[in-house]
């Protein structure tokens, strides 16, 4: 019928450029735009979330301000080529919630001693966040270590043969194929390990 919908969540917390959104509201993302919208019912006013960026578990990095209602519909693609590392903190934190979950199948601990790997290396070599990182649930230091020891046994088919391994968060709108988004995320991680001295900002 010719209308446009934008949604509008009410408004979330929002701490030196951190937020945390639950799945629901995760949902609401325009991944391609990456904005979100809230109201904040005691201002009464538009709020944007923008230039998002998924950290794992509930945590997102983004810029938050207020909108008008005629940005409501912008729909321009975002053109979003940020690299990230989690901090030392970040990633120490994550290894401890791996461990606090006591088993031998938790993927990332799995890896590291299959790789044989100290915290302080995965520290040093792991935990970037590539722009691809929105559409992806796994934790980026759990599928980097994966994507390494799938190089260490021999798997030259990284994206064809692990496809199912990655799950894809859900959007209200529809993405690209999988198969696309995965390609540009392991490349990414490749070229970057390439080149260890590529500058990316420190999440803290």
């Amino acid at each position: 019928m010719g209308y446009k919908v934008s949604w509008l969540l009410n408004d979330v917390d929002y701490c030196h450029n951190k937020v945390k959104f639950n799945h629901f509201q995760s949902m609401f993302i325009n991944p391609f735009t990456r904005k979100l919208h809230t109201f904040n019912l005691e201002k009464k006013q538009i709020m944007m979330f923008q230039q998002i960026q998924y950290l794992g578990g509930h945590k997102y990095v983004a810029e938050k301000r207020n909108a008008k209602i005629s940005e409501l519909f912008n729909e321009a693609p975002c053109d979003y080529h940020a690299v990230y590392k989690l901090s030392k903190f970040a990633i120490n934190q994550y290894i401890k919630y791996c461990r606090w979950q006591n088993s031998v199948l938790e993927p990332t601990l799995s890896a590291m001693y299959q790789l044989q790997l100290t915290d302080q290396e995965v520290v040093h070599n792991y935990g970037y966040i590539f722009p691809e990182q929105i559409y992806i649930k796994n934790h980026p230091i759990e599928w980097q270590l994966q994507v390494d020891l799938w190089l260490k046994n021999g798997k030259s088919k990284l994206v064809n043969d692990n496809l199912n391994y990655f799950k894809l968060k859900k959007f209200i709108v529809a993405l690209e194929s999988k198969t696309a988004i995965i390609e540009k995320l392991i490349n990414n991680y490749l070229n970057i390990c390439s080149d260890k001295g590529n500058d990316v900002q420190i999440l803290f």
